[in-house]
């Protein structure tokens, strides 16, 4: 399969090593890695993903995206143990009293998960904390759409599949961390919302690609790959290059929308660049790896 790549610069943070060594002393000293799980982190190499995407981070927020990171797979691992729906509104609840009440838990991930929240908000502070619990709960609660199309064997269209995986993939949460990672003035996100979402698709349906053989051997129901296939009852190789087409369409789009962006904001003209150059290094930062992850 031949993947064409973006032309967009890779680089690695300085401290990658020692973050990615830290976030299993966190992890384990929480009880969310353990014996069960610790091969399958360590071959994920969290530290590294996160010193890909934002190379410029300093060292502190660099190790609070990893162990966001970290929390993010824990909770796609709480949910595969999830047998009905019940179980599944309980474990949400439980989710959002971390947020919004001081309830206790005896879940493990939800301990770690408030112990993650209470040293993130002291660091990003009031402005950015409802703009965060935004995006974080639209990916919570978006679960429910994957937990029900897996259980009832539905493969979405493929526009419903583009919208609602841009929140239940978790990438919505990572693009939001820029202005942080980067020490960027707050910019409204009314202002790149086309290109925030662009970046998104690229970033699913890139993923969708590389891991076609992973999802069609774990019944995976939402891979662009699949839907492509089933809706318009083609052979799965047509599909795949269909999907190829549509992410280099969303990479021209991306690029378009970037210069668009910036003749329509010159007066601010260096933040709205330190930005799109930091969705670049996110996106260029996920493909980059999920190569590392299938070629060792």
């Amino acid at each position: 399969m031949e993947l064409h790549y973006l032309n967009f610069s890779t680089e690695m943070h300085n401290n990658a090593d020692e973050i990615n060594r830290r976030i299993f002393d966190w992890g384990e000293m929480k009880k969310i890695v353990n014996q069960n799980n610790y091969k399958k982190i360590s071959e994920l190499k969290l530290g590294y993903l996160s010193s890909v995407m934002y190379p410029h981070a300093s060292f502190l927020n660099l190790s609070l995206i990893t162990e966001y990171l970290l929390i993010s797979y824990i909770f796609k691992e709480n949910l595969i143990k999830i047998e009905n729906v019940s179980q599944y509104e309980d474990f949400i609840e439980e989710i959002t009293c971390v947020f919004y009440s001081n309830k206790h838990s005896d879940n493990y991930f939800v301990s770690a998960l408030k112990d993650w929240w209470k040293r993130y908000i002291m660091y990003i502070g009031i402005k950015y904390k409802a703009h965060f619990l935004y995006h974080f709960m639209s990916y919570v609660y978006s679960q429910y759409w994957k937990y029900h199309n897996k259980k009832n064997k539905r493969i979405p269209p493929v526009k419903e599949s583009q919208v609602k995986r841009r929140f239940t993939e978790g990438n919505s949460v990572l693009l939001n961390f820029i202005d942080i990672a980067n020490h960027n003035p707050y910019i409204p996100k009314k202002e790149v919302n086309i290109l925030m979402n662009i970046a998104n698709d690229i970033v699913n349906w890139q993923k969708d690609i590389l891991f076609l053989e992973d999802d069609l051997a774990k019944g995976s129901t939402n891979n662009l790959v699949i839907c492509i296939h089933h809706h318009n009852q083609i052979p799965m190789h047509q599909a795949l290059e269909r999907s190829i087409g549509m992410r280099d369409l969303q990479v021209d789009k991306f690029l378009k929308e970037e210069e668009k962006l910036i003749l329509k904001n010159q007066s601010n003209e260096f933040d709205y660049k330190v930005f799109t150059s930091s969705l670049r290094k996110i996106i260029q930062g996920h493909l980059y790896w999920g190569e590392e992850l299938l070629t060792n």
